[in-house]
């Protein structure tokens, strides 16, 4: 709890005092206070920082994608953002980011905890971690939230007059990702993607094939062909019943005249060159 909310039930800091002394409430740090016995908590400590940083502060980077449950992030060392000259008092319980631009509108909360929106955080994120790294949690993100999307599109010029750090790689990114986009829907598959198009062979992910008799959704379509490439993880196809029901659809999806190649995870991971190998012969066949 901070200070101010202390003063707000009646406890001024004549009245917190005795309270502190008697062990009844633990002070964190000069204005956030916990209740002895409350459970400490990752959340505990990032609604300590939240606190610690002061009116207007909200979690924000790592901390914000943790608590989005964003993959690839934890609730470790929290993370705040508080406005560039606002509040000058140190922070402790915190790591602290001072942006000259931080509205109510990019702020939300999550479980009583002031954080940054989804969007927002992908842009904070996008000015402390590698390259790479960001754009899968952009694409995470996406395959979550399809609507996010247009949202970070609006977002951009927004934060673009301020020159922030990481705007020129989500300027980047959002020109490869116009509003209608579909993400990877894996890592697995993105790590297919990539394979492919390094090889040259331009794809369409998440294609509904059939018309009135719709035959399914398939993770990968070769641009121009009736190339089907599917992506199999070993958590989702590895057992009897998946293999009979992958087998089913496969057959549906010749007959219907389409051509297919299945790319196990240990394939893409181990021998990417057989990947691309495989569909290239494949293509070649179709022609």
């Amino acid at each position: 709890m901070a200070r101010t909310q202390c003063r707000g039930l009646g406890y001024n800091r004549d009245a917190l005092r005795p309270e502190v002394d008697n062990r009844r409430w633990e002070k964190l740090s000069p204005r956030v206070f916990r209740l002895v016995g409350a459970p400490r908590t990752a959340r505990m400590r990032v609604m300590a920082g939240v606190l610690d940083a002061g009116e207007g502060a909200a979690a924000s980077h790592r901390t914000a994608a943790a608590l989005w449950r964003l993959p690839g992030f934890d609730l470790g060392a929290p993370e705040v953002s508080r406005l560039h000259g606002g509040d000058n008092e140190p922070i402790e319980l915190a790591k602290v980011h001072h942006p000259r631009l931080l509205p109510p509108h990019h702020c939300t909360v999550v479980e009583g905890i002031t954080v940054t929106t989804p969007a927002r955080t992908l842009f904070d994120l996008a000015g402390v971690l590698p390259p790479a790294r960001t754009e899968r949690a952009v694409d995470n993100a996406l395959a979550m939230s399809p609507g996010l999307l247009p949202v970070l599109h609006r977002m951009l010029p927004e934060l673009a007059q301020r020159g922030r750090t990481g705007i020129r790689l989500m300027r980047e990114l959002l020109a490869g990702r116009p509003v209608g986009y579909i993400p990877p829907a894996s890592g697995l598959e993105a790590r297919v993607i990539a394979l492919l198009d390094k090889a040259g062979i331009r794809t369409r992910r998440q294609v509904d094939l059939g018309d009135d008799d719709w035959i399914g959704r398939v993770d990968l379509l070769v641009v121009g062909t009736n190339l089907i490439i599917e992506v199999d993880s070993n958590r989702f196809h590895s057992s009897n019943l998946d293999r009979e029901r992958d087998a089913k659809r496969e057959a549906a999806l010749r007959a219907a005249g389409y051509d297919l190649v299945r790319v196990t995870e240990e394939e893409a991971w181990c021998r990417p060159s057989d990947v691309t190998r495989r569909v290239r012969l494949a293509l070649r066949r179709a022609a």
